[in-house]
């Protein structure tokens, strides 16, 4: 039997298996020191704060330090599932991944899955209760909760939505997709565009500390909300005085 985690997307094979950490050990990303490495001192000797994005970046992950026992066969059936459902096979996919939610009952990862069934066969109250299932497996699912968030946003449902966003963001501040998404829904569906503003800064600054490229579209975005937020302070100290 291994430990793993069997639920962490990756670009290539669409998860990452963890091994478990000895007790007390840390999830920072590949590339990122650990904070107690970017604190920096100043001249008094009192030490500067790490900027907000450093911070999410190294903070605690609570959904990649669950892990659960697997078995060698387990995982490479997930591995199968997986596959099936990159090539669109949906029917078989479904069985997999459901064969895996009894063998593996534990785990979170079939039943986000499943939900992922359910959205490309245009099922969204079904998808929303799979994904919700996934959460009833694992609370720290951010994963689940981003395209929980996005089925509530479809649905006008744009309270709930902010909820879930954040809740994946307090399991993980780092998940910088559900970031950019929280800051679209500020944006374009909330109208709260100063918290929308803090959202693209942020998500760009992640962008940087984790090696991608400018998003160019969210620079315009910042750029637009940049104007739009200023403009509005004055409108509203002209009233104050006014």
């Amino acid at each position: 039997m291994l430990f793993f985690n069997m639920e962490f997307n990756n670009p290539k094979t669409g998860l990452i298996f963890l091994i478990t950490c000895v007790l007390g050990c840390q999830n920072i990303p590949q590339g990122i020191k650990p904070a107690t490495e970017t604190i920096k001192v100043t001249q008094n000797g009192s030490p500067k704060p790490q900027s907000l994005a450093q911070q999410a970046l190294t903070s605690n992950n609570q959904y990649l330090s669950r892990s659960v026992v697997i078995s060698t066969a387990a995982k490479a059936e997930f591995e199968r599932a997986v596959a099936l459902l990159a090539n669109n096979e949906l029917s078989l996919a479904k069985s997999a991944f459901e064969s895996l939610s009894r063998t593996v009952p534990l785990l979170s990862g079939p039943w986000l899955k499943l939900g992922d069934i359910a959205v490309k066969r245009q099922q969204p109250d079904i998808a929303i209760a799979l994904y919700q299932t996934a959460l009833d497996k694992n609370k720290h699912n951010y994963f689940a909760r981003n395209r929980l968030a996005l089925l509530y946003r479809q649905q006008g449902l744009f309270k709930k939505a902010e909820n879930e966003y954040q809740q994946a963001l307090a399991s993980w501040p780092g998940f910088n997709i559900a970031r950019l998404n929280l800051g679209i829904l500020y944006d374009l569906y909330l109208g709260h565009k100063p918290e929308a503003l803090e959202q693209y800064r942020l998500y760009q600054k992640l962008n940087t500390l984790q090696g991608h490229k400018l998003n160019k579209q969210v620079k315009g975005w910042v750029a637009d909300l940049s104007r739009q937020v200023a403009n509005q302070a004055v409108k509203s100290e002209e009233q104050d005085n006014g």
